[in-house]
């Protein structure tokens, strides 16, 4: 769509590059700070779906408390992680 309407083509490599980027700076730092809460949370609820990385089997897994949501991709369904 970005391409369509500016002329601008935006590359699945630059995406994650510049989220990798993002992931050590502000948005990585929020982000730990958001998962260090939801352990110590009163309560938490979560649910996971299926999800797909290159292909392979994969579990999206979202953590909600009340003031946070929280993502994570696992290769693998833990019960660690819930």
């Amino acid at each position: 769509m970005l391409q369509v309407l500016t002329g601008v083509q935006v590359t699945q490599g630059a995406l994650t590059q510049d989220a990798l980027r993002q992931a050590q700076n502000t948005v990585g730092t929020v982000y730990e700070q958001l998962r260090a809460a939801v352990p110590i949370a009163p309560v938490v609820h979560t649910d996971d779906t299926g999800w797909r990385v290159g292909g392979e089997a994969a579990d999206l897994m979202a953590f909600e408390t009340g003031t946070a949501t929280v993502y994570q991709i696992r290769s693998r369904h833990r019960h660690e992680e819930v």
